[in-house]
């Protein structure tokens, strides 16, 4: 199941590794041709106004299924669900652990002979249930301790 979304928010488009480009300049700001009788009252302060810019700057990544960590790096697997609780080599894997309360996922990063990167080829989520709904919560569960800190 592909979701372009989500392979966007991860950085992949069609299967690839997209890669960062520079931004390009801003432009320069306009001229404010308005005389101050006529300028609007801001209300809030400058700090609220940064927290609303950057809230509105801050990327929405939709739920993840285990379909969706297959063919990623450690870098993105790592901006999805965060760090590791630990790293195992298992050659000719590396085995990235993720618990929470309720379940646990092993996620198996091979090397790409293409790419020469790591990628996840397979996983293994293990919790209460063996339901593909099961799953996505243990991801999403895994998502929120990260989120909180470590505290799920």
């Amino acid at each position: 199941m592909y979701d372009p979304q989500l392979a966007a928010a991860a950085g992949m488009h069609n299967g690839s590794l997209l890669t960062p480009q520079e931004k390009p300049a801003p432009p320069p700001p306009k001229p404010d041709n308005t005389s101050s009788a006529q300028a609007q009252p801001v209300s809030g302060s400058r700090n609220d106004a940064g927290e609303s810019q950057q809230a509105l700057l801050t990327p929405v990544v939709p739920d993840v299924g285990p379909d969706d960590l297959r063919g990623l790096s450690p870098e993105r697997v790592r901006a999805l669900l965060g760090g590791p609780v630990s790293v195992a080599e298992e050659p000719p894997a590396t085995v990235w652990q993720y618990r929470t309360g309720s379940c646990a996922a092993d996620l198996f990063f091979y090397l790409d002979i293409t790419s020469q990167e790591l990628r996840v080829v397979t996983l293994a989520i293990r919790g209460a249930e063996d339901t593909e709904k099961a799953r996505k919560a243990c991801l999403a569960d895994i998502r929120a301790r990260n989120r909180n800190g470590g505290r799920s």
